[in-house]
């Protein structure tokens, strides 16, 4: 048998489901039959017969009822069943012949088509009430759906741009711990150089203490060494007392210089020896520096 199944509809006319069936030795795919779909101008006409039918009645509150009368008792013989139109009353049934029919189940099926046609058209009327609201709720739930997916774009590229951020403050903290090292190591490398500057210091220090002259050169490298090394946390050494005592020889030897020295000739001194009075001042002064007072 051939394991391809060939589209082809069957021959049956009511409406059933996809299903399979076998022609000789072939194997067949029927789609199935579904029904038409009720049209609005087939259920108008539909409704219209049914108030047609309750509008026609002249009785109000009665029923349709199927009964059988005895075979023996109409002719011909076979319509047996007939549909009635009933209203029980406290006194009374009263009857009105709506048709006869031959078979039973036509007869209940007769009596029983207002009441069950109603019955259909007010379920019709339930599901598309239910059918609408589905619709409404489906609607609603299509909106906060469009407003999640857009709440989750919002939020994907929030995301992104946080990535993006931290990527950015990595490289920056990357950067900054960089820095710290270099800074680290420049710290180390200039307290390095601040003890090698303060070790020069005292060593400059006692090489101008133990030469009579020692030279400007001397004197003022030990003095930018002094003024360098200012607020290095480092142990006393001489270099200060050296400079002091430096200073002190200076003003000594310019007082020295000026003690006793001629004013020239036209020179007005308004002081009654003004020459003896700087030699003084330049002596005050050079104690004063080597006691560290200026």
């Amino acid at each position: 048998m051939s394991t391809n199944l060939v589209p082809k509809t069957c021959d049956r006319t009511a409406t059933h489901p996809a299903h399979r069936w076998m022609f000789g030795r072939v194997a067949h795919q029927c789609p199935g039959v579904t029904p038409a779909p009720l049209l609005p101008e087939r259920e108008t006409e539909i409704r219209k017969r049914i108030d047609r039918l309750n509008g026609d009645r002249v009785m109000t509150g009665s029923t349709w009822r199927a009964s059988s009368v005895g075979p023996k008792s109409v002719f011909p013989p076979e319509q047996s069943h007939v549909v009635e139109d009933v209203l029980e009353t406290k006194h009374s049934v009263i009857r009105g012949s709506v048709g006869v029919f031959g078979d039973k189940q036509h007869a209940e099926f007769t009596a029983h088509a207002p009441d069950d046609i109603a019955a259909l058209l007010a379920e019709l009327n339930r599901i598309r009430a239910e059918r609408q609201q589905t619709n409404a709720a489906l609607a609603e739930r299509d909106v906060a759906l469009k407003a999640a997916e857009a709440e989750v774009s919002r939020l994907t590229r929030l995301l992104g741009e946080r990535d993006g951020e931290l990527e950015r403050l990595r490289d920056r903290a990357e950067a900054a711990g960089d820095y710290y090292r270099r800074a680290t190591e420049a710290k180390k490398r200039v307290a390095e150089l601040e003890r090698a500057a303060v070790e020069g210091r005292a060593a400059l220090a006692n090489l101008i203490e133990d030469h009579e002259d020692p030279g400007t050169a001397a004197l003022g490298a030990l003095y930018l060494l002094s003024q360098a090394t200012t607020w290095v946390d480092a142990q006393p050494d001489d270099a200060g007392r050296v400079m002091r005592a430096h200073d002190a020889k200076v003003l000594r030897q310019a007082a020295d210089e000026a003690d006793g020295r001629d004013l020239p000739d036209g020179y007005i001194d308004t002081f009654e020896s003004g020459a003896d009075w700087v030699t003084a001042d330049l002596r005050r002064l050079a104690d004063a520096s080597e006691r560290g007072d200026r």
